[in-house]
């Protein structure tokens, strides 16, 4: 109950901060709400499809010269899956693009956006046990399961860590905690943010020694997975994020009506 309460509050205090926005606008909350989520999605379909393409087909040595040879491909948003890592390029370009039309400070804008952002993954990481995809390596542990559409090991279906929910428990519920904790004392400007890219770096990271590489790319140089090279420059763009914050020790709290400049 607690706990609920304390999201609550979050939640409360980010439709001040939405209303703030509106009436320094000069315009109806519904009518920021609606603009921010305008920019939100389009930065998570476009720029998720455009990261799997991006960071995963290309970066295969079998697809590379298909992409030299035909480059509109990469960019073709219809066709293919999708990316976190492209997803959070996408969306902060998105808060950028927003900041700039409405002279509110980038900062404030995704320290406003961050704290909700573990539960969408949370329920993203559910989605994709429940679908029986992006499956564990295989493991003889207790609780390792067994996923039909997964490849079979010398013909036969091996049961394999719940690396879905390995995820969901830890970049999800376990960081929901961490930034519900954050948010609710005073701290500079960009520290939420900062948090996020390295305890989901990290995660990322640790649970990928569970996770089934990716089929077209496996282990790169026999080590290191896709998901962990990309999200080693997360944790490193996390911690230049909260030296900034430190330094220049501007309040979350500030006014909302600041220069867009970072």
């Amino acid at each position: 109950m607690k706990a609920a309460c304390g999201w609550m509050e979050i939640l409360t205090r980010q439709e001040a901060c939405v209303g703030d926005i509106a009436e320094t606008l000069g315009e109806r909350v519904s009518t920021i709400s609606e603009r921010l989520r305008r920019l939100r999605d389009a930065g998570l379909v476009v720029s998720r499809r455009k990261g799997k393409h991006k960071f995963y087909s290309v970066a295969d040595g079998h697809n590379l010269p298909y992409y030299l040879s035909h480059p509109a491909k990469i960019i073709a948003v219809w066709d293919g899956g999708m990316s976190f890592h492209g997803g959070l390029i996408g969306v902060t370009i998105a808060a950028l693009i927003f900041s700039r039309k409405t002279h509110i400070r980038f900062w404030s804008i995704v320290d406003l956006v961050v704290p909700v952002v573990p539960l969408g993954l949370f329920l993203g990481r559910l989605g994709n046990f429940i679908n029986g995809e992006l499956w564990g390596r295989p493991s003889n542990v207790p609780w390792a399961v067994i996923f039909p559409l997964a490849p079979l090991v010398h013909g036969v279906m091996v049961p394999r860590h719940p690396s879905q929910l390995y995820e969901a428990g830890l970049e999800g519920l376990v960081l929901s905690a961490v930034l519900w904790i954050l948010a609710q004392r005073q701290r500079p400007e960009g520290v939420l943010l900062g948090t996020f890219l390295i305890f989901y770096g990290l995660v990322r990271c640790f649970v990928e020694f569970f996770r089934e590489p990716d089929l077209q790319l496996g282990l790169i140089g026999g080590v290191i997975s896709m998901g962990q090279l990309m999200s080693i420059p997360m944790i490193l763009v996390g911690i230049g994020i909260i030296i900034r914050a430190l330094r220049s020790g501007r309040s979350c709290d500030d006014s909302f009506a600041q220069p867009a400049s970072a």
